[in-house]
């Protein structure tokens, strides 16, 4: 898998990001009426409408093998592996994942896993903008400039250096050996060649982008306020709005190309008080849909995921800007979003049919302006492996569970 991406690796840079709301969502408000091109985009989706061409809705999805949001939660982005799939694709591709979370109010219901370990993305939008700085210029803990990528430049340059002095070394102990120093030879020439190459170049590590000067109104707003646990839940839409920022601002810095934004956990009681909801997202509202699918309750809840499309477009018009290392296109036309949850929005916490969005098209990999119903419940991991397919790092299923193969339906 890893030989492959490599050889996939040449071309316009292509991005992921994970977007999880919990507590799944009200069907009647949320799934379109019919597939295809046509699809009408209800209450839930309603604000989303101006990037519809731009977006896949797919339905028949679910986790295989349990019920319930603990269930939900250990398998959301994992399909039943024991290393949730972005980052597997990440260790794959040699990326680092921008791993966020937005008003938790207690661990281990993260949904980013490791050899079945729960991996905890940073709450704080603060701790957040520091690792995006951190992973432009490591150790500096400030924005990259044209004299620090020349400092990290000489730094490769003496450590090739270094890796010429052990080949030549190398060279001189396989004198009698003609295949062997054949082979050393060519290694001293590559290496003589990068580092011509580095010694020349002027360029800023990350070309055509600037990260001297990152949008902090957000981040500015969201200063000082209790970013975890029960007294995070009033301050969501300001943690929210600085964890989007953060993430786009990573992007268009050229920091990160994969990220995770997790919006609550599993049972998040948040009321959303700033839409003139009072009651408990989960406990109040999630709970009693099905006994009234189009009831006031299946309403509010469905005002819940309005507002959240109101945020999610945030997101798309902040990446819907020129990327500068492939003109003529955006980074959001680059990049590839998934809209998730841990379960489907029923009483009974059902995993049979997940609420899955797709925003982008991946530099063309992928098809998008579509409602996509498939024969289910189907693993998600086949979802998973189309996504990792599109990114470059080609997989036929993802999990131990019973696979379809990728989703083709979604492939250019």
């Amino acid at each position: 898998m890893r030989g492959l991406a490599r050889a996939q690796a040449a071309g316009p840079p292509k991005r992921l990001i994970t977007f999880y709301v919990s507590s799944g969502c009200a069907k009647s408000y949320f799934w379109p009426d019919a597939p295809g091109t046509t699809f009408d985009l209800k209450t839930s989706l309603s604000p989303l409408e101006p990037y519809k061409s731009r977006m896949t809705i797919i339905g028949g999805l679910g986790l295989l093998g349990g019920s319930d949001h603990r269930f939900g939660m250990d398998n959301c982005l994992t399909a039943g592996a024991d290393t949730s799939y972005e980052l597997t694709l990440a260790d794959t591709l040699g990326s680092q994942i921008l791993n966020v979370s937005v008003a938790p109010e207690w661990g281990g219901d993260e949904m980013s896993v490791r050899n079945k370990v729960k991996q905890p993305g940073l709450s704080s939008p603060a701790q957040v903008r520091d690792q995006i700085l951190g992973q432009v210029n490591p150790g500096a803990g400030a924005p990259a400039t044209t004299s620090n990528a020349d400092a990290i430049r000489r730094f490769r340059s003496l450590a090739l250096n270094l890796s010429q002095k052990e080949l030549d070394e190398l060279k001189l102990r396989t004198t009698e050996l003609p295949y062997e120093a054949n082979k050393v030879q060519a290694h001293i020439e590559a290496v003589q060649a990068l580092k011509a190459k580095l010694d020349t170049e002027q360029a800023p590590m990350n070309p055509g982008f600037s990260c001297e000067t990152l949008e902090t109104t957000a981040l500015d707003a969201a200063a000082g306020l209790e970013h975890n646990g029960i007294a995070a839940r009033q301050n969501l839409p300001k943690l929210l709005d600085a964890q989007i920022e953060n993430v786009a601002e990573a992007f268009k810095c050229g920091g990160a190309t994969m990220a995770n934004i997790q919006v609550m956990h599993a049972w998040g009681n948040h009321a959303f008080e700033w839409i003139g909801l009072t009651e408990a997202h989960h406990q109040q509202l999630s709970h009693w849909i099905p006994s009234e699918p189009t009831g006031s309750t299946a309403q509010k809840f469905a005002q819940c995921h309005n507002w959240m499309s109101t945020q999610m477009l945030k997101l798309l018009q902040k990446l819907d800007v020129a990327d500068p290392l492939d003109p003529g296109k955006t980074i959001l036309d680059n990049t590839v979003i998934l809209w998730t949850s841990e379960v489907n929005g029923s009483d009974a916490h059902l995993t049979d049919n997940i609420p899955v969005v797709l925003f982008g098209d991946l530099g063309g990999t992928l098809k998008s302006g579509q409602y996509v119903s498939l024969t289910g419940p189907r693993s998600i991991g086949d979802l998973f492996a189309t996504l990792s397919t599109a990114m470059g790092a080609p997989l036929s299923s993802y999990g131990p569970h019973d696979s379809q193969g990728v989703v083709q339906e979604i492939l250019a």
